[in-house]
């Protein structure tokens, strides 16, 4: 095939062609409107020895080979190199993979390969012209076939529709000695354009593009821009270190024989400068038709046009071989630019229409803050990286006793408040949990970029380490250190006012339920309504909910209320709702029913010295109110060992608290059911009814504590506390004070000791709240309630160990009815008169009866197990009813005298019921056996 006929098989008819010759540092480029034209200029090439391309597409003027000038293609083509260090070894080898890939892909037979003397050029011609934006499409299609299928043609060639190949027939200069280029037999079959398109599954085509795109810069481009500015002198000192382009160096040192298209390049550099007022003269001074104005109407034709590596390595292939910046910059004015320093460390955020100024700490040596808000990082080359495009550091080093060594982060960002959060040191030397915290923190970048963030936060944590104390992370809420201080969510107030305090692993859920939102007088208007007369159970349980905070201050560790009622709807899950509204959100801080015991303990020593709340203790089991009940009032969770460890677990669970909880049915009843003797738990426990009341309709009431609560929480507690901090000695004398009335008034005794101590915080807290404006409800209706009402109400709920010991025995021998024996002592078979019992056993003779002796035995071994099995403890019934003339001792008795059976004596218990009523024999007897009797 001749040079003739191969142009007119792979060029359409229309269009300019585009012939282009290298040679050293010469570039001819060539505009022909005909393939004569086309043919001379190539022979004339090859003859001075250039290394000879042509344009695979058509152009539409003969002045660029833009891709905006691009008329329309008739091949698609791939670049296979080989050799040595290429993809593929040798040209068999490419040629083998060549075919492969086509026969895997049902992919046509290319129509022409050319042998480039480095490689082979693959051709599939189409039997006519395809236009640009369509000919795109299918030769991305090509691109994205290769690389699915592993096949390495050189992937900027494959879709570049303004790419030049060697013309067969021309030699490769590239290798010493020249190599020769020519077509390869054998020749495959023109194709139909929809025939490659569809082999090739491309789809659609790609929209025109117009030969320039208005766009205005995008914000974060802006941002880029503000923070930047290019410099040509910069350039040129690193081209003076060794560090610059080969291709800018070459064309200031070399002015007097540069080509003209590579000084165009080199001049829209220079003039995209912000000092190009020196810069496009300085390059083109030594040329010899030097034309000052000619220079300044070239470089003007730049403006924001600066060219691409691509270009310069055009005009020049060789020089951008083993340019260190290869694959890392696209345009040599990459290197021209410098980021702008702020001339301060402050940052001035806008928030809520105020000006806020933060001082950044010291960066790690090298690091540096952008004027516009950021931190880059200028190496030992002098390159400036940039790390973060916005103010990121490091403001503190805390210790989490879960997860070790904390480095604490602020982030600003431009349209919010600053932002804190922790990076523990194990995560920010791991990349993949470093990336996770930093993301959802609302730090973002790409793998190279967050690998210069973590690098720069290390160097930043080590400097830390050298000139920061380390703080210690709350493990708790509440007081700390030595009552100086009361943790609250994320806040820790003192006497010198408040400060942050990042949640450890341990709270930090419940953490994110202590914030603040709305206002204080709407928070407020909702409380007040338990100001209201017929409120005052409510308000009493408000109370309670502010006077939490002073329980530590007591000899005890808390004491539980339980609000009931047997209906839904009386408002009882509400006030808990309320209460938790003090510190933080209504239902984030609600225990559920779900929730198990050993959650609820966790939550009584996260809350440790706030107010914990429990909804629908309805359906826990007896065992569980009984272990809850004792917990809260003992102040410490259980003791557990360590997993797979013969050893205890450190116990720092501990609280000094008011626990409160709501339920449809009766906490002490449930303990009566566990337990015959429950004035232990019972005295532990203040429970009190909440009826429903007719001040608020219902519309009014869902807008004030569905609507307007749950806009306005956490509003009171940081008030209340940062005055607790300050006048700790007041709050105590007031709590004190009250203690000493409502034992006298009330006439408390010890045993309701837990009462005296729940009612004194409570009316502390309220008399303080009030004090300080957080609640307008009158404390004196609220106390002559707990006196007049609550008090006694609570005492029918005790019951006397006489009582409880004989209702024991009583209940024990009604239990076993069908195991008793009635019997006269004196009847027996020596004394010669009948055996009649008047009451046989059914089963197993447990308890003997003697109306005439008044004394009953019952074996020892079932009563004691009955009485274990109710927590009763003997010794103490045995003590009591002793001392009321029931027990008589433990004696050997034989159960079966006086009846048929003889059998031998037993341990048995024995008690008289000569003036005790509950024990009077007519309770066994039936009507015959009485009037026998």
């Amino acid at each position: 095939m001749t040079l003739s006929e191969f142009l007119s098989l792979v060029l359409a008819q229309e269009g300019y062609y585009c012939i282009q010759g290298f040679r050293g540092d010469a570039n001819k480029i060539y505009f022909c409107d005909t393939q004569a034209e086309a043919e001379v200029k190539i022979d004339w090439l090859i003859r001075q020895q250039y290394d000879v391309y042509f344009g695979v597409a058509k152009y539409k003027t003969d002045d660029s080979r833009k891709f905006t000038n691009v008329d329309c293609l008739q091949v698609f083509m791939l670049d296979i190199d080989c050799g040595p260090g290429k993809n593929f070894v040798s040209k068999e080898q490419g040629l083998d993979c060549l075919d492969n890939f086509c026969i895997h892909n049902g992919l046509y037979s290319p129509t022409l390969l050319v042998d480039s003397g480095n490689g082979v050029h693959a051709y599939w011609v189409m039997d006519g012209p395809v236009p640009r934006d369509t000919w795109k499409a299918s030769a991305e299609a090509l691109k994205r076939l290769c690389r699915e299928s592993g096949f390495d043609a050189d992937p900027s060639v494959t879709a570049d529709a303004a790419r030049i190949m060697r013309v067969p027939g021309s030699y490769n200069y590239k290798s010493d000695p020249p190599l020769p280029t020519a077509i390869l037999l054998p020749q495959g079959a023109v194709l139909s354009f929809e025939q490659f398109r569809t082999s090739v599954k491309a789809v659609g085509e790609l929209p025109p593009a117009p030969s320039h795109i208005p766009r205005e810069p995008s914000e974060l481009m802006k941002r880029h821009q503000e923070r930047t500015r290019k410099l040509f002198k910069i350039l040129t000192d690193k081209i003076k270190a060794g560090l610059g382009c080969a291709q800018m160096e070459r064309i200031i040192d070399h002015q007097t024989t540069i080509l003209h298209d590579a000084w165009r390049s080199g001049l829209s550099i220079a003039r995209n400068c912000e000092d190009w007022g020196t810069a496009i003269y300085d390059i083109s001074l030594g040329h010899p038709r030097y034309d000052a104005v000619a220079t300044r109407k070239k470089a003007d034709d730049t403006i924001d046009k600066p060219h691409r590596c691509l270009t310069f390595d055009a005009h020049t292939p060789k020089l951008c071989d083993k340019c260190q910046h290869r694959g890392k910059i696209t345009s040599p004015i990459e290197l021209c630019v410098e980021f702008i320093e702020a001339k301060d460390n402050l940052i001035v955020n806008i928030e809520d229409g105020t000006a806020v100024t933060y001082a950044l700490p010291p960066l790690p040596p090298g690091y540096k803050r952008l004027s516009t808000g950021g931190i880059y990082y200028r190496t030992k080359d002098g390159e400036d990286e940039l790390v973060y495009e916005h103010d990121l550091y490091l403001v503190a080093r805390m210790y989490d006793e879960e997860r070790g060594d904390l480095a604490v982060a602020k982030l600003h960002l431009p349209r919010e408040k600053p932002r804190e959060f922790s990076i523990p040191l194990s995560s920010l030397m791991a990349k993949d949990r470093f990336r996770d915290i930093l993301s959802a923190n609302g730090v973002i970048g790409g793998v190279r970029q967050m690998g210069a963030v973590m690098q720069y936060l290390i160097r930043f944590a080590k400097e830390h380490q050298l000139v920061l104390d380390l703080e210690i992370l709350r493990a708790q809420f509440g007081w700390a250190d030595e009552d100086t201080k009361f943790v609250l969510g994320t806040t820790e107030y003192s006497s010198m006012g408040s400060k942050l305090s990042p949640a450890s692993e341990g709270t930090k859920d419940v953490a994110r339920a202590i914030r603040s939102r709305g206002d204080l007088p709407e928070w407020s208007k909702v409380a007040n309504v338990y100001g209201n007369v017929g409120f005052e159970a409510e308000a009493f349980t408000l109370f309670a909910g502010f006077g939490a905070m002073l329980m530590k201050f007591t000899n005890y560790k808390g004491t539980m209320i339980n609000l009931l009622h047997p209906e839904s709807g009386t408002g009882k899950t509400t006030i808990l709702k309320v209460i938790n509204s003090i510190v933080g959100h209504p239902d984030e801080l609600l225990s559920k029913e779900s929730d198990t015991l050993a959650y609820k303990l966790h939550l009584l020593g996260v809350h440790n010295n706030i107010a914990a709340t429990f909804d629908e203790l309805t359906n826990t089991s007896p065992e569980v109110v009984s272990s809850l009940l004792y917990a809260v009032t003992q102040g410490k969770g259980a003791n557990r060992m360590q997993s797979q460890l013969n050893a205890a677990r450190r116990n720092d669970t501990t609280w000094a608290t008011l626990a409160i909880s709501s339920s449809n049915s009766s906490l002490v009843q449930k303990l009566g059911v566990l337990k015959a003797a429950a004035n232990g738990e019972i005295m532990r426990l203040m429970e009190y009814r909440i009826d429903r009341k007719p001040l608020l309709t219902k519309q009014e009431a869902y807008e004030l504590f569905e609507g307007t609560l749950y806009k306005n929480f956490g509003v009171a507690g940081p008030v209340y506390v940062a005055w607790l901090v300050q006048n700790l000695s007041a709050a105590i004398a007031i709590m004190n004070k009250y203690q000493v009335d409502i034992d006298a008034d009330a006439r408390l005794e010890t045993r309701e000791r837990f009462w005296s101590t729940t009612a004194a915080c409570a009316f502390a807290g309220g008399t303080i709240a009030n004090k300080l404006g957080l609640v307008d409800i009158p404390v004196r209706p609220v106390y002559d309630w707990v006196v007049r009402s609550l008090v006694p109400e609570l005492r029918m709920d005790f019951k006397p160990s006489v009582d409880v010991y004989n209702d024991t025995l009583g209940q024990f021998i009604g239990k076993h009815i069908n195991n008793v024996l009635v019997v006269n002592d004196a009847v027996d078979s020596r004394s010669g008169g009948n055996i009649f019992p008047q009451v046989s056993p059914k089963g197993e003779l447990l308890i003997r009866i003697e109306p005439d002796t008044k004394l009953i035995f019952i074996a020892s071994k079932p009563f004691r197990n009955y009485c274990t099995g109710l927590q009763i403890s003997c010794k103490d019934l045995f003590k009591v009813l002793t001392s009321s003339g029931v027990y008589m001792g433990e004696i050997k008795k034989r159960m079966s005298r006086g009846t048929l059976i003889s059998a031998p004596a037993i341990h048995a218990f024995q008690f008289s019921f000569s003036d005790q009523e509950i024990f009077s024999s007519e309770l066994f007897l039936d009507e015959t056996a009485r009037n026998k009797f």
